[in-house]
């Protein structure tokens, strides 16, 4: 069974798949089996680490519209650390909020899609759309205990918000919307992410008034908004693979701990060392892809 985390806000532009992509490798860094999906019709992951024309049948997409089948993700290897990643595809998934909505059982189909893949990871991270869309709700379902569908207790929503007034304002949104969900079911939010912090007076207020009015759901660790963070595109690879030594990369690294904790995991929280961090990720090296064998009844199609 694994623990299934889905990084979600309604609101663009709040770093939600840089910290989706970060957390995924720092758990995969330290020995967990960990599953990076894309499931965001976008497809904004799958651009970022370079998945776009390898990813492979069935697809996501295909598995969402029919309600079976088994999708396939892609073994990623940045610099010794292996992260399996399992892409969209832009336009497969082009319509899925449609589909969905007209679909029976629509919160559970994305639960439904990812059980057989359950079994084979100890955490599945989920990189949401930044809409308000049956994809998303699918999503947040997803993270509900259920041990018919492999999700483990640990499971829950992580909300990045950056450091404005603005998205401030959107917090309580997007907590009634889950706590909407968590009414009928036992969804769990573990927290809010504080991101793209800039070292100047307005942003150290607006985290001041986060933490005073969340307190402790807001995590210790707080992301800053720093060149480093502006490369994954380049390197097509997480921050914490090619910047070890770097304020934001450290800053990810303790946060990826307070996900273990706060997720209930035996392994204590503790600061990663750089050493524990995957080799220095150059700019000579690149990302090794490896297909993953699917089970013998997805592979036709």
């Amino acid at each position: 069974m694994a623990k299934v985390i889905a990084i979600g806000n309604h609101a663009g532009g709040v770093g939600k798949t840089t910290t989706g992509l970060n957390l995924a490798y720092v758990l995969a860094s330290k020995g967990y089996t960990t599953l990076l999906v894309d499931v965001d019709p976008q497809g904004e992951l799958t651009e970022r680490v370079g998945l776009r024309d390898k990813i492979r049948y069935p697809m996501l997409a295909r598995v969402l519209y029919e309600n079976d089948g088994v999708p396939a993700p892609i073994s990623v290897d940045w610099a010794g650390v292996n992260v399996d990643v399992l892409p969209t595809d832009i336009d497969a998934m082009t319509g899925i909020d449609l589909s969905l909505w007209m679909a029976e059982e629509r919160e559970l189909r994305l639960a439904y899609a990812l059980a057989e893949l359950q079994s084979n990871y100890e955490f599945i991270v989920l990189d949401l759309p930044p809409t308000v869309s049956p994809m998303t709700s699918a999503a947040f379902y997803a993270t509900i205990p259920n041990d018919s569908l492999g999700v483990s207790e640990g499971s829950g929503v992580i909300i990045p918000v950056n450091s404005s007034g603005k998205s401030r304002r959107a917090i309580p949104a997007v907590l009634r919307s889950l706590s909407f969900i968590g009414k009928k079911r036992n969804l769990t939010i573990l927290g809010l992410l504080i991101t793209m912090r800039e070292n100047n007076n307005l942003d150290a207020d607006e985290e001041r008034l986060i933490r005073e009015e969340f307190g402790s759901l807001v995590f210790e660790a707080s992301i800053p908004r720093l060149l480093e963070t502006k490369y994954d595109d380049r390197y097509q690879a997480p921050l914490n693979s090619y910047s070890t030594n770097g304020k934001s990369a450290l800053a990810y690294a303790r946060f990826a701990g307070e996900v273990e904790v706060r997720s209930g995991n035996s392994r204590p929280y503790r600061e990663v060392s750089r050493k524990l961090l995957a080799a220095v990720y150059t700019r000579n090296s690149a990302p090794v892809f490896k297909e993953i064998d699917a089970p013998e009844e997805a592979t036709n199609g």
